[in-house]
């Protein structure tokens, strides 16, 4: 059995709920090809690169599992039969701890987006000349 780490980007009109219920549904459709789900990782809706399907917003999870190479090709042809998945990306991973470490902590924290006043600008920054 081969270790895979799987990404899919699920359509943004899905809420958590329906999220978690998809996540489910393709753990289910993972074990139903003799694989093993080792762990899953809801990342959360966050901005695309690129349109994809005229979105530019997706929700995020990691598959981390377990599977036989001869299984990959027909359970990745049932992921593409599902409508609610915009993308999806299947790698080969060394172990599972592995590639739970080169996840950065930092994914799964939402990064506020907040406008910088301009008291906060450094007083080095700002600089005053005189007229003479």
């Amino acid at each position: 059995m081969r270790t895979y780490e799987m990404m899919v980007i699920f359509h943004p009109t899905l809420d958590e709920k329906a999220v978690a219920a998809e996540a489910e549904k393709t753990s289910e459709l993972i074990k139903a090809n003799g694989g093993d789900v080792a762990k899953v990782t809801i990342w959360g809706r966050r901005k695309l690169a690129y349109a994809i399907d005229d979105q530019l917003e997706g929700s995020y999870v990691l598959f981390n599992f377990g599977m036989e190479p001869s299984a990959l090709g027909t359970f990745e042809f049932n992921l593409k039969l599902d409508e609610n998945i915009l993308r999806f990306m299947t790698l080969k991973a060394e172990s599972v701890a592995e590639a739970e470490a080169e996840v950065p902590e930092e994914v799964m924290v939402e990064e506020a987006e907040t406008p910088v006043a301009a008291e906060e600008v450094a007083p080095e920054a700002v600089t005053e000349t005189e007229d003479e």
